[in-house]
């Protein structure tokens, strides 16, 4: 399994919408056995909104991407949803792997004692703390 963090940023006030929709879609994957999303995190603040997302082959899979939002409807309402700057090619698979965050610190430790934890940087500079499965 590898965690993965994915940065959005929101129309004006439409952060908190953004989260529920995300949070919702990213359960119903995780309960789908099929799904190779097994949970997520979102953390959300203002316009902004980080995934943290638990999938097993990883989150360059077209199958992890294209399950994100299966419904076209769902589709669309994201697209209203995000910033217009994020989505100007009206790509969503490709906004998804620009919105990839960088793992900039890593620190490990004994799981006996305390999982790991690690800090992101999103595509802007901004960080978000997270905690590794």
């Amino acid at each position: 399994m590898e965690r993965h963090a994915l940065y959005y940023s929101a129309r004006k006030g439409c952060g908190t919408r953004l989260a529920r929709l995300l949070a919702r879609q990213d359960e119903i994957a995780a309960d789908d056995p099929r799904s190779p999303v097994c949970g997520s995190t979102i953390l959300q603040r203002d316009e902004i909104a980080v995934r943290l997302i638990d999938v097993r082959g990883g989150l360059g899979t077209d199958r992890v991407l294209t399950r994100g939002l299966p419904d076209p409807r769902q589709a669309a309402e994201l697209t209203t949803i995000l910033d217009g700057t994020a989505l100007k090619s009206g790509d969503l698979k490709h906004f998804l792997m620009l919105a990839r965050m960088a793992l900039i610190t890593d620190r490990r430790s004994s799981p006996a004692i305390c999982p790991p934890a690690a800090v992101w940087t999103s595509p802007g500079g901004l960080q978000a703390p997270g905690r590794r499965a």
